[in-house]
C-alpha cells in the first residue's frame, strides 16, 4: 500500500472511529482471497460496537 493510500484509509477509520490495523487486515484478506469479511470480523473493527 502506497503512502497517499494509506493516509487515506487512516483518514477515515479515524473518521468512522474503526481500528486502523484490523481494518487494513480485513482489506488485505479480501484483496487476497476474495471472501467477503465475516460479520464478527467487520464489528471487531468498530472501536464502538453496535447496540441492538
Amino acid at each position: 500500500m502506497d503512502s497517499r493510500n494509506e493516509k487515506g484509509l487512516n483518514n477515515s477509520s479515524q473518521k468512522e472511529n474503526l481500528d486502523f490495523k484490523r481494518l487494513v487486515d480485513i482489506i488485505s484478506n479480501y484483496l487476497f482471497t476474495e471472501k467477503e469479511p465475516l460479520r464478527d470480523e467487520v464489528i471487531a473493527v468498530m472501536n464502538e460496537r453496535p447496540s441492538l
